[in-house]
């Protein structure tokens, strides 16, 4: 197998402050599949698709305008693991097609550079099933996680664009580990990080809960993601409930599954820095 393809990783904000894990189970797996991944120097926040967006649509366009235009000049496409960055850059691209001229004269007068419309962002998901290919990518692996018992949250932002069946790759990759994939009827629910900027509990009430609620029904080693911001509220939400409606449950990404798989250790990928400790799963795995 020889992909040889190289992309600037934009990993977001939350992976690197909060998620070490999954950027190290990214570069881990990217580099057995011969993905090289370039670091996105000189960019910023993508800017977030929710606050960013609400406060000032202009800045938003701008600012992702800026990112896009330093991957032009790099002559590189982004991939991100983060269904936020990968919704500002694809709505920010069709936006920039459509009418561009104000945001290029910002950036012309600022910055020196201009949008051009050439780079095209690329979610990890892409990369791995349409790129790499499941059959590829299975080939790498030196284990199987059979036995363990996952549910998923693709997240709302995956949701959006149907068209690219992102959610379909994420529930196939997660099979391809050997998982045994729970349903529990909410998949489709957000999972509350939108509301979370206006009314944090309202956002715990009628969408973390919900989800934690009928996940906890179907008793799961693991809830399995891929987006960073879904990652973290769902951690969250657990250690935010009540103590007398205790959850622990992981979350985990798909990434650190595929590392699992591809013969890493936890303590390669820095799995021992969950805040819920996957200490009982890793543990059925026998991985520790």
């Amino acid at each position: 197998m020889i992909i040889n393809a190289r992309y600037i990783a934009f990993w977001g904000c939350t992976i690197p402050a909060l998620q070490p894990y999954v950027e190290k189970a990214a570069r881990l797996v990217f580099g057995e599949l011969g993905i090289t991944l370039a670091e996105p120097e000189g960019m910023t926040c993508c800017p977030d698709p929710d606050i960013t967006h609400m406060a000032s649509h202009e800045y938003w366009l701008i600012t992702a305008a800026r990112n896009l235009a330093l991957a032009e000049r790099r002559g590189l496409d982004l991939m991100t693991p983060c269904n936020g960055c990968f919704f500002t850059f694809t709505e920010a691209i069709s936006e920039l097609k459509r009418n561009g001229k104000k945001a290029n004269a910002v950036l012309s007068e600022n910055f020196n550079m201009t949008f051009k419309g050439k780079v095209r962002v690329y979610h990890a998901l892409e990369v791995l099933y349409d790129v790499v290919g499941p059959e590829n990518i299975k080939a790498k692996f030196t284990r199987s996680l059979n036995g363990l018992r996952v549910t998923i949250h693709p997240g709302c932002k995956l949701l959006k664009y149907e068209e690219k069946r992102l959610d379909v790759k994420l529930y196939e990759l997660t099979k391809l580990t050997g998982s045994t994939i729970l349903t529990y009827g909410l998949e489709r629910l957000c999972c509350g990080v939108p509301l979370m900027y206006l009314d944090a509990d309202k956002a715990i009430e009628l969408r973390t809960k919900p989800k934690l609620d009928r996940m906890k029904e179907v008793n799961p080693d693991a809830i399995v993601v891929i987006c960073p911001a879904c990652h973290n509220q769902l951690e969250k939400g657990q250690l935010m409930i009540s103590e007398d409606e205790e959850y622990d449950i992981p979350v985990i990404s798909l990434l650190e599954l595929l590392a699992l798989c591809m013969g890493f250790s936890p303590d390669d990928i820095g799995m021992y820095l969950h805040r819920i400790p996957a200490d009982d799963a890793l543990e059925k795995l026998g991985l520790i």
